[in-house]
C-alpha cells in the first residue's frame, strides 16, 4: 500500500485508499515502543519504519505533551536510519531496471522516514526557539542556567549534522522513484518546511555552517526539483517576519548564484521585495525595513548583478514610503561604490554613474527628513570611498551647506558630518589656506596672460560664460517650469523644420544670450532633442525630472558652444603667433593649474562661509548639533582653514553650560587640538606650551575664564603632565632661554589655571612667586602682578570644614609679602598704570582670600594712597586738584574694598564663627557623652535598678535638646551681628564711610567731573556701597535712576545696570518697585547698553528675581533689534523662558496690548515679527484655546482700529482646533462690529479658509459655520449640530437678548 504524505497529521488517521495510522500509541507506553523500534532498526535497517511508523507518528501527535528531552533522544535515534537510508537508496537506484514492488517499497520508506524526521526536527526546533524566547524575558540565573542546559542538549554541531544528512539525501537521484521521475510537491515541501523552520529561529545567525548547508539544500531543490515558484514567496515572507534574516539571506543568495547559477533569482527577489510595498493595504513598517535592509545587503555582496536592477528600482524614488526611497538610494550608493568608480570605466558607465548620482543629489532636498539625512550619509560614504567625480564635489558641498540649517536635527547632523568628511578626504591638500590659494590663482592667471598672444584668453571666455549663466540660471528655470506643460509649443515659436541640429543648437544659444528664455526652452523642447531614444526617456520621466533634464541640456549647450568658439579663436591665434610645442605644453599646464586652483578656491569659499553658521549652531539646544559642529571646527583647524579661530573661541563659551556633556565635548576637542603630539616628553611639552600660549594671545578676557576651566580639567585628568608644568615654571622664572615678556606672563597664567585642580602647584611655590613678582618683576610688568595675585588667591579656595579644630589657611599680616604688595600697588597708583584698576582688583581679591586681617591691610593701603596724594613730592595734586585718573583709581579701590569687606564678613567670617560654635558645641557634647558613658557604666554595675531611676531619663533628654538649641541661638546671634556691621559700619562709618559723600558728590556733578572713566568708576563704587547697606541704598536710589536715565556715558549705564542686579539680590523689596527703569534700558540708543540690559534682565527673570510683567514687551522688541547679537540673546532668552510654567502664555495678552499702544508707536511690521516669534513658542492646545478667548474679548474692549488689526493678526498665528474655532464662534458677538474694517475682515476670514479644507470633519464644520457668520453676520438654527446642546443654548440666549433689546 502506498504512503501518501498528508496535508496535516490528522489526515493519516483515516483511510483514503492509502496507508493510514491504525493505532496511536499512548504516552505511557511510548518509551518502550521507541526502544523496540530502535532495536528493530539494528537488525532490519531503514525498512523498520514500515512497521514502526505509527510509533513515530504517535510522538508527533502527542508532541505538545512531551518533554524536550524525549524529542531530543528521538532526533538522535532517527539520524542513524536517515544515514542508512542514503546508502539504501543509492543501492536501489543504481540498478538498471527497478522492480515495481521494490520501487514502491523504497519510495514508502523514503517518504515515511523523511516525514517523521522532518516533522520531529521542526517540533524540536520550535521547542528550543520557545525556550530561547522565554529566557529573553526572564533574567534570573536559574532560568539562564536551564537555557544553557537546553542548548547543550542540541549542540550546534548536532544541528549541522542533521541538516547535512538531508542534503546528502537530496543529492541522491531520488526522483527516479516516482513515475514520471518528478518528486511530488508534498515531499519537497517537507524538506523546505524544515529549512525555513530552522531559518526562522533567530539563533541561526550565530550558526554560519548550518545556514550555509540550508542554502545548499535550497540550491539543490531549485536546480533539480523545480522549487523556484514557491521558494521566492516563502523567502520574502520569512524576511518580512524575521529581522535576523537581513544578513543571512543575502549571503545565502550569493551561494545560490555562485554555486547553483541561480542568477535570475536576484531579479525575481528584487521585484518581490519591493512590489508588495506599493499596495496601500499593507502597512507593515517592520517588514518594509527588513526588505530594504536585505536589498542593501544584497547589493553590497553582489553589486554587479544588482546594477541591471537599479534602473527598475529607480521608479520607487517617487513612492510615498520613505523607507523604500532610502533603500533605493542606498542601493544606488552601493552600486556606484562597488561597480562604477573604477578608473578604466567606459563612457557609457560614466554616463550611468552620473545619472545615478544625479538621482541621489536630487533627494538631498527630499520632503522627508529621514530621506534627506540618509542621502547625506550616502554622499559621505561615497566621498570616503573616492566615488564622487571631482566636477560634482563642489555642487554637493554647496547643497550640504544649505542643509546645515534644516528644521530636522538628524538632517543637520548628517550635513555636518558630510562637511567634515569633505574636509578630511579633500582631494586638494593637507593645508587649506584660502588666502594662499587665492594668491596662487592670481599668479597663475597672470602667468597665463603673459604666455598667450594678445586677445586669446580661453579661460577668461569660459569664466565669463559661467558668470553669465549664473545670472541667467533663475530665469531659465522659471521659464521651463512655466511652459513645461504647454501642449502646442509650435504655436509660440517660429522655426524652420528643415534646420540642421547644429543650427538649432546655435539658435538656442542665441535665444539664451538675448535672455529670451521662453523661446530657448520651447526650441529645445521642439527640436533640441530629436533623438528617438532621448524622447522615450523623456516620456518616462516625471515633471520635476523633465525640468532638470531641459535645464541641464541648455546649460551644457550654452557652455559647450562657448568653449568651442573660444578654442577656435585660440587655434587661429596660435597659428598666427607661430607658437612652439613647448610653449603649447606650458600653456596647457598653466590652464590645468588655473582649473585646479579655481576648484580649490571655490571649495574653500564654501567651507569658509559655513564657519559662521556652525558657530551659531554651537548654541543649539540639540546636543548632536553641538558635537558635530565641534568635530567640524576641530577638523577645519587641523587643515588650517581661515576663521576657525573664531569658531574655537565660540566653543569655549560652552563651558558656561550646566550640561556636563557639552563641557566634556569641548574639553576633548581642545585636547585633540592642543595636547595631541607624537614625540618624546620634552618635545611634546614644548609643543603644548607653545600652542597654549598662542591661544592665550588670541582669545579675549571672557574666554580666558573658560579656558581656565578646560586647563584645570586637563590637569585633574593627568593630560598635562609634570614635564609641561616644569617647562612653564622655567619660562616664568626666566630659567628657559629666549623667553619674551609676553610668554612669561602667559606661562604664569597657565600655571594658575593648572593650580585650580592641583593646589600643590601654588602651595609649594608661594614664596617663589611673591619674591619674583612683588619684589623684582612686579614693577616692570603689571600683568605679572595681576596673574600672581590670581594664582595665590587659589590658596584661599579651601572649603570650611565644620568638624575641623583648626581654621582655614590664612597668612599672617606680619609676612613681608604684604608689605611688598602694598609697595607694588602704591607704585602702580603713582605711575597711573593703565592696568591700575585690574591690579587693584586682583590684589584686594587676593588679600581678602588669604590675609588673616584683610581690613588692616586695606586700611593701610587707603591711608598710604591718601598720604601719597597729599604729599607735594608725588605731584599728584596740581593746583590743589587731583588728576581724574588717580581719582578714578582711588574711587575704584573704595568700591572694591566695600564689596569685598561685605563678602568677607557675610561668608568667610560667618562660616568661621559657625565652625567655632560647632566645634565648641561638639566638645561640650563629647564631654556630656563621656560623662553619660561613665554614669551608664556605673549603673550597669548595680544588679538591680529602681523604676524611679529610669523615669529620670526624659529629663536628661530635655537637657540635651536645650544644648542643641544653643547652637541655633548662637547662629542667629552671629548672623545678626554681621548684618548689623554691614548695615551700620562698613560704608556708613569707619574709613570707607568718610568717602560716601565724595562718591555722591562726583556722581551728582558730571559737568564738574566730566571724565568718563571717573564717572564709570564712581557709579560702580556707589552701587557697591549701596549693595552693602540698605539704608544707603534707599537714600540714593532715586539719584541712581536719574543718572541711569540721563548719563551720556554707556559705561556708567552698564555699571549701574549690573549694580542694580546685585542690589536686587540683596534688597529685592527695595529695588523691585523701580524695575520699570531697568526695563527701559533695553531701548537705549547705545548698543553695548542694550546688550548689558538684555543679559542682566534675562538672567534676573530666569533666577526669579524679577517678576515677568507687561514691561517684558520692551525686551520682546529686541527680537527685531539691528544688532544680531541682541537678537540672538533675546531669542535664546524667550526659548529658555518656555521651560518655566506658562510664563509666555500668561503675559502674552499684556504684551499684545503694550505693543499695540499708540504711545509706543510700534511699526506694524515690527509688531508682526515679534508676535510671530512669540506665538511659535506656545504649543499647548489648551493655551491656544484660552488665548483665542482672551483675544476675542479684547477686541470688544478697545475702539482703536490699529489694535483690532493687531489682535486679528495674532488670531491668525494661533494653531486652531475645533474647540478654539468654537471659541471664536461663541465670541462672535464681541467682535462682530470689528469686521467692518477690511483689514480685520481679511485676517479673520483667512483663518476660516485655512481650516475649511481640514481633514477633520469637526474642524471643517466649525470653520464653515464661522465663514457664514463672517459673511452674513448671523447663523440659523438648522446650521447648528444636533448634538451640540451647549452651543445651541448659547446662540438662543444671544438671539433672545437681541430681541429684548
Amino acid at each position: 500500500m502506498e504512503f501518501n504524505i498528508p496535508i496535516d497529521k490528522e489526515s493519516l488517521l483515516e483511510s483514503h485508499g492509502s496507508y493510514y495510522v491504525r493505532d496511536v500509541c499512548v504516552i505511557s507506553s511510548m518509551k518502550n515502543e521507541l526502544e523496540r523500534a530502535k532495536n528493530t532498526f539494528q537488525s532490519e535497517g531503514p525498512e523498520y519504519i514500515l512497521e514502526y511508523f505509527d510509533i513515530y507518528y504517535s510522538l508527533i501527535y502527542h508532541s505538545e505533551k512531551l518533554g524536550i528531552n524525549v524529542i531530543s533522544n528521538v532526533v538522535d535515534d532517527l539520524a542513524k536510519p536517515i544515514k542508512q537510508l542514503n546508502i539504501y537508496l543509492d543501492t536501489v537506484l543504481t540498478e538498471q531496471d527497478i522492480d515495481t514492488d521494490v520501487q514502491l517499497k523504497a519510495m514508502n520508506i523514503l517518504k515515511m522516514l523523511v516525514y517523521v524526521y522532518t516533522n520531529i526536527l521542526i517540533i524540536y526546533e520550535n521547542k528550543i526557539d520557545a525556550k530561547y524566547k522565554e529566557t529573553l524575558l526572564m533574567k534570573s540565573r536559574k532560568v539562564s542556567a536551564k537555557r544553557k542546559h537546553d542548548e547543550e542538549e542540541f549542540k550546534l554541531e548536532d544541528k549541522l549534522k542533521q541538516m547535512s544528512l538531508l542534503l546528502e539525501m537530496l543529492q541522491v537521484p531520488i526522483y527516479k522513484l516516482w513515475e514520471p521521475p518528478i518528486c511530488e510537491e508534498q515531499f519537497i515541501n517537507l524538506i523546505a518546511d524544515t529549512c525555513f523552520s530552522f531559518l526562522q529561529n533567530q539563533t541561526i545567525k550565530h550558526q554560519k555552517d548550518t545556514w550555509q548547508v540550508i542554502f545548499h539544500m535550497f540550491g539543490v531543490l531549485l536546480k533539480n526539483y523545480s522549487y523556484s515558484l514557491t521558494f521566492t514567496v516563502r523567502l520574502i515572507q520569512a524576511i518580512k517576519d524575521r529581522e535576523h534574516l537581513e544578513q543571512i539571506v543575502p549571503s545565502g543568495i550569493k551561494i545560490l548564484v555562485q554555486e547553483y547559477n541561480c542568477r535570475s533569482l536576484v531579479r525575481e527577489l528584487v521585484r518581490e521585495l519591493t512590489e508588495w510595498q506599493i499596495d496601500e493595504k499593507y502597512q507593515d513598517t517592520a517588514g518594509t525595513r527588513h526588505c530594504a535592509n536585505t536589498l542593501i545587503e544584497m547589493t553590497g555582496l553582489m553589486p554587479e548583478l544588482m546594477l541591471p536592477e537599479v534602473v527598475y528600482l529607480l521608479k520607487y524614488l517617487s513612492n510615498n514610503s520613505y523607507t523604500l526611497r532610502n533603500c533605493v538610494l542606498s542601493v544606488v550608493t552601493e552600486v556606484v561604490i562597488k561597480v562604477l568608480c573604477n578608473e578604466g570605466m567606459s563612457e557609457e558607465q560614466k554616463q550611468i554613474r552620473n545619472q545615478l548620482l544625479s538621482k541621489l543629489k536630487a533627494h538631498i532636498c527630499d520632503k522627508n527628513s529621514y530621506v534627506r539625512s540618509k542621502t547625506l550619509q550616502n554622499w559621505a560614504r561615497l566621498h570616503t570611498q573616492s566615488s564622487i567625480p571631482l566636477e560634482m564635489q563642489i555642487d554637493i558641498l554647496d547643497k550640504a551647506k544649505n542643509r546645515i540649517l534644516d528644521v530636522a536635527s538628524n538632517v543637520r547632523k548628517s550635513a555636518l558630518q558630510l562637511l567634515t568628511i569633505f574636509l578630511k578626504c579633500n582631494p586638494y591638500s593637507p593645508t587649506l589656506n584660502l588666502d594662499f590659494y587665492e594668491q596662487e590663482l592670481e599668479k597663475e592667471i597672470t602667468k597665463f596672460r603673459t604666455l598667450k598672444p594678445e586677445g586669446s584668453d580661453t579661460m577668461e571666455a569660459i569664466k565669463r560664460k559661467e558668470l553669465e549663466w549664473a545670472e541667467m540660471e533663475e530665469g531659465v528655470r522659471s521659464a521651463i517650469e512655466e511652459f513645461i506643460d504647454l501642449e502646442s509649443p509650435e504655436d509660440e515659436v517660429e522655426i524652420d523644420h528643415d534646420m540642421s541640429s547644429k543650427k538649432v543648437e546655435t539658435l538656442i544659444v542665441e535665444h539664451l544670450t538675448a535672455r529670451r528664455y521662453k523661446e530657448a526652452f520651447l526650441t529645445s523642447k521642439l527640436f533640441g532633442c530629436r533623438n528617438k531614444e532621448t524622447q522615450e526617456k523623456l516620456d518616462n520621466l516625471d515633471t520635476e525630472e523633465q525640468i532638470n533634464f531641459y535645464f541641464t541640456y541648455m546649460y551644457s549647450l550654452y557652455n559647450e558652444i562657448s568653449k568651442q568658439a573660444a578654442a577656435l579663436v585660440d587655434m587661429e591665434l596660435n597659428r598666427a603667433g607661430n607658437m612652439t610645442t613647448a610653449q603649447m605644453e606650458e600653456i596647457k599646464t598653466c590652464e590645468e593649474s588655473i582649473k585646479f586652483l579655481t576648484d580649490v578656491v571655490k571649495f574653500l569659499k564654501i567651507v569658509d562661509s559655513v564657519i559662521p553658521i556652525i558657530r551659531d549652531l554651537l548654541t543649539s539646544t540639540v546636543l548632536g548639533d553641538v558635537q558635530e559642529s565641534i568635530d567640524f571646527l576641530v577638523t577645519a583647524h587641523q587643515f588650517q582653514l581661515k576663521n576657525t579661530s573664531q569658531g574655537l573661541a565660540a566653543m569655549l563659551t560652552l563651558m558656561n553650560s550646566t550640561e556636563q556633556d557639552r563641557k566634556k565635548v569641548v574639553i576633548e576637542a581642545y585636547k585633540k587640538i592642543f595636547l595631541s603630539y607624537e614625540g618624546n616628553a620634552k618635545e611634546k611639552a614644548n609643543v603644548i606650551v607653545t600652542r597654549l600660549i598662542s591661544l592665550l594671545k588670541t582669545i579675549n578676557v571672557d574666554d580666558v575664564v573658560h579656558l581656565s576651566t578646560v586647563v584645570s580639567q586637563w590637569t585633574a585628568n593627568g593630560d598635562i603632565d609634570n614635564s609641561t608644568i616644569e617647562l612653564l615654571w622655567n619660562m616664568f622664572t626666566g630659567k628657559a632661554t629666549d623667553v619674551v615678556q609676553d610668554d612669561q606672563v602667559a606661562a604664569l597664567q597657565l600655571l594658575s589655571m593648572a593650580a585650580l585642580s592641583r593646589k600643590t602647584i601654588v602651595e609649594r611655590n608661594m614664596n617663589l612667586i611673591s619674591e619674583l613678582v612683588f619684589r623684582d618683576k612686579g614693577t616692570t610688568d603689571p600683568r605679572l602682578v595681576i596673574n600672581a595675585c590670581n594664582m595665590l588667591s587659589i590658596m584661599g579656595n579651601e572649603e570650611v570644614d565644620m568638624d575641623s579644630t583648626t581654621p582655614c589657611f590664612r597668612i599672617s599680616l606680619d609676612d613681608p609679602m604684604w608689605e611688598n604688595l602694598v609697595q607694588v600697588l602704591m607704585k602702580a597708583y603713582r605711575k597711573r598704570d593703565p592696568f591700575c584698576h585690574s591690579i587693584l582688583s586682583a590684589a584686594i581679591e587676593f588679600v581678602y582670600k588669604v590675609c588673616r586681617k584683610p581690613e588692616v591691610f586695606c586700611t593701610k593701603l587707603v591711608k598710604g594712597i591718601i598720604q601719597m596724594i597729599t604729599d607735594s613730592n608725588s605731584k599728584i595734586l596740581i593746583n590743589n586738584k587731583i588728576d581724574p585718573l588717580h581719582l578714578s583709581c582711588f574711587v575704584h579701590i573704595l568700591g572694591i574694598i566695600a564689596i569685598r569687606q561685605f563678602c568677607f564678613l557675610d561668608v568667610t567670617v560667618y562660616k568661621e564663627l559657625k565652625r567655632r560654635v560647632h566645634v565648641r558645641e561638639k566638645k561640650k557634647k563629647d564631654s556630656r557623652d563621656e560623662k553619660k558613658k561613665k554614669k551608664d557604666k556605673s549603673i550597669l554595675d548595680i544588679s538591680k535598678a529602681s523604676a524611679s531611676s529610669r523615669l529620670n531619663l526624659p529629663d536628661r533628654i530635655d537637657d540635651c535638646d536645650e544644648s542643641f538649641l544653643e547652637g541655633a541661638i548662637a547662629d542667629d546671634t552671629e548672623a545678626e551681628f554681621i548684618l548689623n556691621v554691614c548695615e551700620n559700619e562698613i560704608v556708613t562709618a569707619n574709613l570707607l564711610g568718610q568717602y560716601t559723600h565724595m562718591l555722591i558728590h562726583i556722581i551728582k556733578h558730571p559737568s564738574t567731573y566730566a571724565d568718563r572713566s571717573l564717572q564709570a568708576s564712581t557709579a560702580l563704587a556707589l552701587t557697591r556701597f549701596m549693595t552693602v547697606s540698605s539704608r544707603l541704598c534707599q537714600d540714593n536710589l532715586q539719584l541712581l535712576m536719574t543718572v541711569l536715565e540721563k548719563s551720556k556715558y554707556p559705561s556708567v549705564k552698564n555699571n549701574i545696570i549690573v549694580g542694580l542686579a546685585d542690589m536686587l539680590h540683596r534688597f529685592p523689596n527695595v529695588i523691585e518697585p523701580w524695575s520699570a527703569h531697568l526695563y527701559k534700558t533695553v531701548k537705549d540708543e547705545n548698543e553695548t547698553v542694550r546688550i548689558t540690559a538684555v543679559t542682566i534682565i534675562s538672567k534676573l527673570i530666569m533666577e526669579d528675581m524679577l517678576r515677568v510683567k507687561g514691561t517684558i514687551a520692551d525686551v520682546a522688541l529686541c527680537i527685531v533689534d539691528e544688532c544680531p547679537e541682541i537678537v540672538r540673546m533675546t531669542e535664546d532668552f524667550f526659548r529658555a523662558l518656555t521651560q518655566k510654567n506658562n510664563v509666555i502664555y500668561n503675559v502674552f495678552p499684556d504684551i499684545v496690548s503694550r505693543l499695540s499702544n499708540d504711545m509706543n508707536q510700534i511699526n506694524e511690521d515690527v509688531f508682526r515679527k515679534v508676535l510671530t516669534f512669540l506665538v511659535s513658542l506656545i504649543d499647548k492646545d489648551k493655551q491656544m484655546e484660552s488665548l483665542v478667548d482672551k483675544l476675542c474679548m479684547r477686541l470688544s474692549t478697545t475702539e482703536k482700529v490699529r489694535v483690532w488689526r493687531d489682535i486679528a493678526f495674532c488670531l491668525t498665528l494661533l494653531n486652531q482646533n475645533e474647540r478654539s474655532l468654537g471659541k471664536m464662534e461663541e465670541n462672535f458677538g464681541c467682535f462682530k462690529t470689528r469686521l467692518e474694517d477690511d483689514a480685520v475682515y481679511d485676517l479673520l476670514i483667512s483663518i476660516v479658509h485655512k481650516y475649511r479644507n481640514s481633514s477633520k470633519d469637526e474642524v471643517k464644520s466649525v470653520a464653515m459655520r464661522l465663514e457664514q457668520l463672517f459673511r452674513n453676520g448671523e447663523i440659523t438654527q438648522e446650521d447648528l449640530p444636533l448634538n451640540d446642546n451647549k452651543r445651541k443654548s448659547t446662540k438662543s440666549s444671544r438671539r433672545g437678548k437681541k430681541a429684548r433689546q
